[in-house]
């Protein structure tokens, strides 16, 4: 418990200190050398990760385990990573309408990557903090808190130093939930190539939209300018979080059932926790005293099937629930639509 202790120990020692590098040197780089400073900073990370494994005494390749992984893995991470796309999209939401400087702090950010051309920001933006960010995050801070039994705390503090990382207290709680589900896939598939796909794939949406949609994001926004109405626009406020919110409870909870119902990979198939027995052949489980297939009891069986009924009990009544939901969302932006419709009718008349 000691040694787990000390890594936890070096593994917030060594958090703290790339903090400092990263807000003193990382800021003055990025501001001297603009996109290139952003470079040199995300492969600076990638080597204080490297660094800080081999001072935590930790194995590296546990701590950066690559593999190809399984279809049903990239599903269930899929589903995560839906989850969490659409609850910080809420989140974003919700804080825009509360903090409009946050407005000011994304056209800067849209400023700064948009500086040199789309394939350096690619780079630069999207693939560079994939891999040199989740080393850091998701294998040598995560692999530290290997001595914490709870997965939903590990995933918590992870989460809260992704979003302390950021130093943005605007993005705080986004990022903060995007490194939760990051987390997440990383300590149930136990590979990083998961989240670091992710954290790529999460970057890149917002380079394209810079690029590609803000000329037209920014015509239509001036021809709208002075029309709406500020009940109108707090009442789509609400009703695009309320879909943004069931859609990703309801995501997340279909990609939790899909990773926690298969095993971690390199885990036995363990036929008592994973899928029933055919019926044709005699129950099997396998012993704890040596790695062999001793038959079920009828009471295991029985745990299992009745283990499997309330699961499926749970996913239908979220689903019904978070569909339902996600309806009247749907409904309610076409009224207010409709509204706004009806008043520049009345307006232009």
């Amino acid at each position: 418990m000691e040694v787990s202790r000390s890594k936890i120990a070096w593994a917030a020692g060594g958090f703290l200190v790339g903090m400092l590098l990263l807000l003193f040197g990382g800021g003055y780089v990025q501001y001297t050398l603009g996109m290139w400073g952003l470079v040199i900073t995300e492969l600076g990370i990638l080597v204080f990760a490297i660094v800080s494994a081999l001072v935590s005494r930790l194995d590296l390749r546990a701590v950066f385990r690559i593999r190809r992984g399984r279809a049903w893995q990239w599903r269930g991470c899929l589903y995560i990573y839906l989850g969490t796309f659409f609850i910080t999209y809420a989140c974003s939401m919700v804080l825009s309408a509360l903090f409009p400087q946050m407005t000011e702090v994304s056209e800067s950010l849209t400023g700064f990557i948009t500086s040199g051309p789309y394939i350096f920001a690619l780079i630069a933006v999207s693939i560079l903090p994939g891999i040199c960010e989740e080393a850091w995050h998701r294998g040598t801070l995560l692999s530290s808190l290997g001595s914490l039994k709870s997965i939903v705390l590990r995933v918590v503090i992870m989460g809260l130093v992704f979003g302390l990382f950021h130093l943005d207290l605007f993005r705080f709680l986004p990022t903060m939930v995007l490194g939760m589900g990051l987390s997440y896939m990383r300590i149930k598939t136990d590979n990083m190539l998961m989240p670091m796909t992710f954290h790529a794939v999460n970057n890149l949406i917002p380079i394209s939209i810079s690029f590609l949609l803000l000329p037209l994001a920014q015509t239509m926004e001036a021809q709208t300018v002075g029309g709406t109405d500020p009940v109108l626009g707090t009442a789509t406020v609400i009703a695009f979080t309320t879909f943004s919110l069931a859609s990703g409870i309801l995501f997340i909870h279909l990609g939790r059932r899909r990773l926690s119902d298969r095993p971690q990979a390199g885990a036995p198939r363990q036929a008592s926790t994973l899928q029933p027995p055919p019926p044709s052949t005699p129950p099997l489980t396998i012993s704890s005293s040596a790695s062999v297939l001793v038959p079920m009891t009828n009471e295991q069986v029985a745990e299992y099937h009745a283990a499997e009924q309330r699961a499926r009990r749970t996913t239908v009544i979220i689903v019904v629930v978070c569909c339902s939901v996600v309806l009247l969302s749907c409904l309610a932006c076409f009224g207010v639509a409709l509204l706004e419709a009806v008043d520049v009718l009345q307006t232009s008349a």
